[in-house]
This record gives structure tokens, C-alpha cells and sequence, in this order.
């Protein structure tokens, strides 16, 4: 689930940031969409965070599995020997 982490600033307005993962859709037709923190420090701000989707049907199954497995990997809900497994797949 993607959790909205947006905050507001003196020196920025508004500043988006999200965390969190979603995987939706049907093997083939799968849809992974990612939350990312915003880029900088409290004196600059380089960019805002953001939602990125990763499709299957564009990127293909094996792309998409990397990508997946980056993901959960990042998260803390796939051990090592498996992420390794999931770069390695062709």
C-alpha cells in the first residue's frame, strides 16, 4: 500500500513524498506502482517524490519480475537468496 508521507515546509510549500509499494491487475496485465521520497536536503529541494507505474504488458514479464523483485527486496519482504534468483531469471 502507498502511504502519502507529504509535509509542508516554510522554504518549499508543500513538498510530495510517498512510500510504499502496490502490485494490481492479472498475470500478463499486472500494474506495480512505487512511491519514492523527494530528492534533496531541508536547504534544497531537488525534486518532488512521486508515484511511478510499471506496466507488464510494456515492459515484459521478465523486466516487470526485476523491477518486482527489486521492490519487495527494498521493502524487507524477500530474503536475499530469492532477490538474487529474481535478477538472475532470463
Amino acid at each position: 500500500m502507498i502511504q502519502d508521507n507529504s509535509y509542508d515546509t516554510y522554504r518549499h510549500g508543500r513538498v510530495r513524498s510517498y512510500s510504499g509499494y502496490e502490485l494490481t491487475g492479472d498475470p500478463g496485465n499486472r500494474v506495480l506502482r512505487v512511491g519514492y521520497p523527494p530528492s534533496g536536503g531541508p536547504d534544497y529541494l531537488r525534486c518532488h517524490g512521486g508515484i511511478i507505474e510499471h506496466r507488464e504488458d510494456l515492459l515484459g514479464t521478465v523486466e516487470f519480475e526485476r523491477r518486482l523483485g527489486r521492490t519487495r527486496y527494498a521493502a524487507g519482504e524477500l530474503a536475499y537468496a530469492d532477490y538474487v534468483a529474481t535478477q538472475l531469471a532470463r
